[in-house]
């Protein structure tokens, strides 16, 4: 039987879901390296660059370092539909809800 479950995600830097809809249904959690989060995200990392989104950079590199200086996680989420995406944040943690 499917459980239900909380994700608190903390210290989140940034997010980005593809249409999330309510009753979405995470199906995976994965922490990717962080190396990977900049390929995968170079085009809305270009769009958002000049808004100071995710933070304020001068290159890549130095966004790269930062996010692994200060332990940035890449958490990348896989849903039945809408929310599948990623989080930059510093913890997650993931418990069973409580029932009543």
């Amino acid at each position: 039987m499917p459980k239900n479950m909380d994700v608190l995600f903390s210290g989140v830097m940034a997010h980005a879901f593809d249409t999330p809809l309510h009753g979405s249904i995470i199906l995976d959690l994965d922490e990717w390296d962080i190396e990977h989060f900049i390929p995968h995200n170079r085009e809305l990392l270009e769009s958002g660059k000049g808004y100071g989104w995710p933070v304020s950079y001068v290159s890549y590199e130095e966004l790269q370092i930062r996010l692994i200086e200060e332990k940035y996680k890449y958490m990348v989420i896989s849903s039945s539909y809408g929310l599948s995406g990623w989080v930059l944040a510093k913890n997650v943690e993931i418990s069973d809800q409580e029932t009543g």
